[in-house]
C-alpha cells in the first residue's frame, strides 16, 4: 500500500442522474438473481415500479411539470433503486478494471478506496465510462489525511488508519443553544447521539477527549414549558412526545408554490373607499379575484349594490 493513495469517488446528483430504463433493468436483473420469494410476480412488480418512476410531477412558478429523467428526491421506492443501480455499476467497473482496487468501501454514492498513485485518473475516467449519464468527482488524499463522511482518515508513519470525527469548513458549530426551549429529550438525545459518535468513530483515547471536551463546551440543556406539560399529564398515564416546528425540512422544502392572495377561496376582504373614510368588509368562497372584478364591474356600470355591498362607516 505505500504506492497507493486514499481516494474518494462521489457520484455527481445520483437520484436525478439514473436513467429510467437503467432502473428498471438492473431492479429486474436483482428480483430475478434473488433467492428470496415475493409476493407478486416480476412483471407485476416492474409495472409498479414503472408507473412509480414515470409518474413524478411538480408545481413550480405556477405550472405543473412531469419529470422525465432520473427518480425522485425523497422518495421512498427512489432509494431502493439508486442502491441497486449503484451495485450494478461499482461491479461492473471493478469486475473489468484490469487492475486491482485493493480497497472499495462505499455508503450510498460516497466509496472510500486505495488506488496506486500513478492510476488515479485512469481509474477514475473507467468509472465514469460505466454509464454517461452517472458521472463520478474525486478527492485524493492530502499530507496522508482524507475526510469520509464524518471521518477524517489519516494515515501515519506506519501506514495504519486512524479515524476522528470530520467537520466541513464550512461548520458553523450551531447546535442547541443555551436560550432555547428545545424539549430536555432532544437536547439530551443530541448528547448522546454526538457522544456515541465519538466513541464509534475516534479510535484513539487522545481523539475521543478531544471529541468530548468539544461536545460538552457546545451543549447545554435547559428545562421548558414542554417538561411542565409532560409532568402534568404524567398522573394521567398520558406520554408526550416531542416534536419541533422548525425543522429543515420546513424551512427548505416547498413542494408547492404558495397561492397568491386574489387566487384564494372563503377569503374575507376590506375595500377602502377613496373618496371618503368608509369602507366594505366582505366574504366570498370564490376566487377573491372574481369577486373584486365583480365589484369593479357594478363600480364602471353604477349599478345599484346589493344589500351585501354596502358600505359600512367606521
Amino acid at each position: 500500500m505505500f504506492d497507493h493513495k486514499l481516494v474518494s469517488f462521489d457520484v455527481k446528483s445520483l437520484f436525478t442522474s439514473i436513467p429510467l430504463q437503467l432502473a428498471l433493468d438492473c431492479t429486474e436483473n436483482a428480483i430475478k438473481n434473488s433467492t428470496v420469494e415475493l409476493p407478486l410476480p416480476t412483471d407485476d412488480i416492474m409495472d409498479l415500479l414503472n408507473l412509480c418512476l414515470t409518474s413524478t410531477y411538480f408545481q413550480y412558478n405556477g405550472k405543473h411539470y412531469k419529470q422525465l429523467h432520473g427518480t425522485a428526491m425523497g422518495s421512498p421506492v427512489s432509494v431502493v433503486v439508486a442502491e441497486i443501480v449503484t451495485q450494478n455499476i461499482e461491479e461492473q467497473a471493478l469486475t473489468t478494471y484490469t487492475r486491482t482496487v485493493p480497497l472499495w468501501l462505499r455508503y450510498v454514492d460516497d466509496t472510500f478506496t486505495a488506488v496506486h498513485r500513478d492510476r488515479i485518473d485512469d481509474f477514475h475516467e473507467h468509472l465514469n465510462r460505466q454509464n454517461a449519464d452517472i458521472q463520478f468527482t474525486k478527492e485524493i488524499e492530502e499530507n496522508g489525511k482524507i475526510p469520509f463522511l464524518d471521518c477524517l482518515v489519516t494515515r501515519d508513519n506506519n501506514k495504519l488508519l486512524k479515524t476522528t470525527i470530520y467537520r466541513k469548513p464550512t461548520h458553523t458549530d450551531r447546535l442547541l443553544e443555551q436560550s432555547s426551549y428545545n424539549p430536555t429529550s432532544h437536547k439530551a438525545t443530541s448528547i448522546r447521539t454526538l457522544t456515541r459518535r465519538a466513541q464509534l468513530v475516534c479510535d484513539s483515547p487522545d481523539s475521543l477527549q478531544d471529541e468530548t471536551d468539544y461536545v460538552n463546551n457546545r451543549l447545554y440543556r435547559i428545562s421548558g414549558t414542554s417538561e411542565t406539560i409532560a409532568h402534568i399529564l404524567q398522573p394521567y398515564n398520558i406520554r408526550v412526545a416531542h416534536k419541533p416546528i422548525t425543522t429543515l425540512r420546513r424551512l427548505l422544502t416547498n413542494v408547492k408554490d404558495k397561492d397568491k392572495p386574489e387566487d384564494r377561496q372563503g377569503a374575507v376582504y376590506k375595500i377602502k373607499c377613496c373618496d371618503c373614510q368608509a369602507f366594505y368588509i366582505g366574504e366570498t368562497d370564490r376566487n377573491l379575484s372574481t369577486r373584486l372584478t365583480e365589484h369593479k364591474r357594478a363600480t364602471r356600470k353604477s349599478q345599484q349594490v346589493t344589500e351585501a355591498s354596502v358600505l359600512i362607516p367606521r
